[in-house]
């Protein structure tokens, strides 16, 4: 009803009839979820749990609380304050419950009820109660939950030990899991300068992501976490793709302060605060810290992606995966190690490519914002680390071209590759050091001089290849023209027309498998059986006898010639023309008349 004004009298309020309309159907709707949760109480009978319960009581408190809302925005008392005061008792109260509910159930359905309807409505009725801005909404939730039902707040705490503490960090964790109390950061420093924080919200959700920082730091080093990491394992896994999933609460809680600074920024525009205010120039500096750890988080992600498992290279290097081995019925191989094809090495590379476009994409989006080309320093540190990913980028599409022989493609890129480097050097010699940290956006010293070691190789192998290629007879016409004719080996009884060897076409490159001149076999089979006229054991050998041999090995030869021919002729279909003989000899080896 409320949306469907909005957009026919944009310009009026609601007053009157509809809004007396709104008003009873939520109060309708609020006696039936009371309702609900009288029956809910019977909780044996009905085979409820207590998170049934509490997720009708929230409910029920959120209905009650638009209901309140929606009764004071209609009415003007002389003190608004005390009149917003049940609205924010009954918000309060559903913050509570579906926080611990989120907690247990990490379903994003409560978060977007908190976000979207019950922390903007805590906010506005705090405001017109006069409480100042700097207080979080959970600070004004916890305060104002109800006490008076032990057994509601004891099923909380079932669910959520930590439901009515304060913000958690990382340095006050107890030995059951649980966190004590302590106080969110008041001020932001980012690049030698510092910033008061004026919404305790920005705060929160910066104490929020410390903690997962340090969670994110523990899973890096092995150790043992307490709390939850998404069913990330306690220690770090050779598996790229289960470590980085042990970025997903960091960036939830980096993304979360981003919209907290956005919405403060957003709430200074509309009062008319221009940006020359003190207030609005220390939100513009938590925006940039704020953007900037986002995105430092989200390429440290694409960084563990990219790397090899167990190593963080960031995909400096390319090593072929045997294919995974299925044994079948059909299939008659035995290795296990088969190796892999050509078109999945190509396939992981251009996932990897993928990751360095949004890498690079993130830091352009952080160049963009303001304030930060007012840094001259910070800008070329950010152009440095750009170049390095850029690198990279193409030393992988390098050897996506070598993976196919376009050698002079992949030498290419490799060069332009070490041009980027030496860039990056130069930009980050002083900014980089040595850390043990989770990748970030931050690039080490070492990483970088693996990477110009790297090329320097890289280099001087894909130039022997394209050499190598050159030679080979793909380079010039004239070389096309050389590869044509036989190689110098093999015309050596030949003396060259020019009076020159040609030397660039001495042997055939590459080598291949080529057949060679040999003598028949069937006269080194023969040879056994020839005695030719001379002397056999000093003693003479008729010539008759000889010529009788010699005519019995020929006759032998013919008739093997017609029988392969008629062979021949009856695997084409043409029958033969010659009678078999009745009584066929007994012959040996090829038909030479051995018995």
């Amino acid at each position: 009803m409320k949306s469907s004004h909005a957009e026919d009298n944009a310009d009026l309020r609601i007053t009157g009839v509809t809004r007396q309309h709104i008003i009873s159907r939520l109060h309708k709707a609020a006696t039936h979820a009371n309702t609900l949760v009288e029956i809910l109480q019977d909780r044996a009978t009905i085979k409820a749990t207590d998170g049934d319960y509490l997720e009708a009581r929230a409910y029920a408190q959120c209905l009650a609380g638009a209901e309140e809302f929606e009764r004071q925005s209609s009415q003007r008392k002389e003190d608004p304050a005390s009149a917003w005061r049940q609205c924010i008792v009954h918000f309060s109260q559903a913050h509570v419950i579906y926080s611990a509910l989120s907690y247990r159930s990490q379903k994003d359905l409560f978060k977007e009820v908190i976000g979207g309807t019950v922390d903007p409505s805590i906010r506005y009725a705090a405001y017109q109660s006069r409480l100042p801005r700097t207080v979080a909404i959970s600070t004004v939730a916890k305060k104002h939950f109800p006490q008076e039902r032990a057994d509601v707040v004891d099923m909380i705490k079932q669910l959520y030990p930590a439901a009515f503490d304060d913000v958690q960090t990382k340095d006050n964790t107890e030995k059951d899991g649980t966190v004590s109390a302590t106080a969110a950061p008041t001020v932001i420093s980012w690049r030698g300068r510092s910033a008061p924080i004026a919404d305790a919200a920005i705060g929160q959700a910066m104490a929020s992501t410390e903690i997962a920082t340090a969670q994110l730091s523990a899973v890096f080093h092995g150790e043992s976490v307490n709390g939850d990491t998404n069913g990330v394992s306690s220690t770090v896994s050779t598996d790229s793709k289960v470590f980085a999933a042990a970025y997903d609460p960091v960036l939830t809680a980096a993304q979360d302060t981003v919209d907290a600074v956005r919405r403060s920024i957003s709430d200074l525009t509309k009062e008319g605060v221009s940006e020359s205010d003190s207030r609005m120039q220390d939100l513009r500096v938590s925006d940039l810290a704020a953007n900037y750890t986002l995105v430092s988080w989200r390429i440290g992600r694409n960084r563990v992606l990219i790397s090899s498992s167990g190593s963080h290279d960031d995909g400096l290097e390319f090593v072929s995966k045997p294919r995974p081995f299925k044994k079948s019925r059909k299939s008659k191989s035995t290795n296990p190690n088969q190796p892999e094809g050509n078109g999945r090495r190509i396939t992981r590379l251009k996932e990897r490519v993928v990751l360095y476009d949004a890498t690079l994409q993130s830091i352009d989006s952080v160049k963009d914002l303001r304030g930060a080309a007012r840094d001259s320093h910070f800008m070329a540190e950010l152009d440095a680390k750009r170049a390095y990913f850029q690198a990279l980028k193409c030393v992988n599409i390098g050897y996506s071209h070598a993976v196919v022989a376009g050698h002079k493609e992949a030498l290419a890129l490799f060069a332009r590759a070490q041009t980027l480097a030496q860039t990056a050097s130069a930009g980050l010699q002083a900014t980089a050091k040595q850390g043990d940290s989770p990748p970030s956006l931050d690039v080490q010293a070492d990483q970088l001089h693996q990477l110009t070691t790297h090329l320097e190789l890289l280099l001087l192998r894909q130039r022997g290849l394209v050499a190598l290629e050159q030679h080979k007879g793909d380079g010039t016409s004239k070389d096309l023209s050389s590869a044509k004719v036989t190689p110098v080996s093999r015309r050596l009884n030949e003396y060259p027309a020019s009076g020159k060897v040609d030397l660039d076409n001495i042997v055939s490159w590459p080598p291949k498998v080529e057949p060679i001149p040999v003598k028949p076999i069937f006269l080194d089979l023969a040879w056994n059986y020839i005695q030719y006229p001379g002397t056999n054991n000093g003693d003479r050998v008729d010539e008759g006898e000889a010529d009788e041999r010699m005519e019995g090995i020929v006759n032998g030869v013919v008739d093997t010639a017609k029988q392969a021919t008629n062979i021949v002729k009856e695997a084409v279909g043409v029958e033969s023309t010659e009678e078999p003989n009745e009584t066929p000899k007994k012959r040996g080896w090829f038909s030479f008349g051995r018995s």
